[in-house]
């Protein structure tokens, strides 16, 4: 089941609108409801994050291989939400990880380890619906 992530949006007033926030909800067996909250591509303000992460269960770390920068862009993910990695799971899903030569998720796991964090680290298709609701149950399982 591939899920799309495109959606047309639209002011009423003839322009287009872009959301920086992707917002999503995930209803499991158990009745329970997983929401998810995205912020791609953005680098938002602290209160924002804030915002996002006070209630959070679990943060989902979703990295695009493709991206000359990913590491770092996981580190300051991980520095700018820190306070709430001690009190919370998380996971590092890499998206993409087949258009890179090489073995890419060792270098997450090392800069884990050199954080003193031991998050699990796995590939993802973030369109494929089994594997979104794989990275739920592992970020739960981690709670």
């Amino acid at each position: 089941n591939r899920v799309s992530s495109q959606r047309a949006a639209s002011s009423g007033l003839g322009l287009e609108v872009t959301a920086p926030l992707a917002i999503g909800e995930v209803h499991l067996a158990d009745g329970r409801a997983v929401r998810m909250y995205g912020v791609p591509g953005q680098d938002f303000a602290d209160y924002r994050l804030e915002l996002l992460a006070r209630d959070a269960e679990g943060i989902a770390f979703l990295i695009d291989q493709r991206d000359a920068n990913a590491l770092t862009q996981l580190n300051d993910y991980l520095d700018r939400f820190s306070s709430y990695l001690q009190r919370c799971s998380a996971v590092v899903a890499v998206t993409h990880i087949e258009d890179v030569a090489g073995k890419p998720l060792e270098s997450y796991h090392a800069l884990l380890a050199a954080r003193g964090s031991n998050f699990p680290v796995f590939p993802i298709d973030a369109l494929e619906a089994d594997d979104v609701l794989l990275l739920i149950q592992v970020l739960l399982a981690g709670k």
